[in-house]
């Protein structure tokens, strides 16, 4: 599903795991300067960074995945997480 990319392979290049789950950018710029520097508070850049080096994804992947599992909560009963008894469609 990763054409053979891993997580692990991933946090070593230093960039997000590639597609089809990931976008595969490096998560440094050129001069060394973190690509993902604009969080509001430093708690926040660790978490992501945390999140980051258990799943392989950038910030913006993280934000794009948690975005649409919310929207699928949002099809089956409406909570997040999902409460209804119904098997969910995903």
């Amino acid at each position: 599903m990763t054409n053979g990319d891993t997580v692990a392979k991933a946090v070593e290049e230093k960039r997000c795991i590639r597609e089809p789950i990931g976008c595969g950018e490096a998560l440094l710029n050129e001069d060394g300067s973190r690509r993902f520097d604009s969080f509001p508070d430093r708690d926040t850049a660790q978490l992501y960074e945390a999140e980051w080096q258990i799943t392989g994804l950038c910030p913006n992947c993280q934000d794009r995945v948690q975005a649409t599992a919310e929207e699928l909560a949002d099809e089956c009963c409406g909570n997040s997480p999902c409460t209804c008894e119904e098997e969910p469609a995903f």
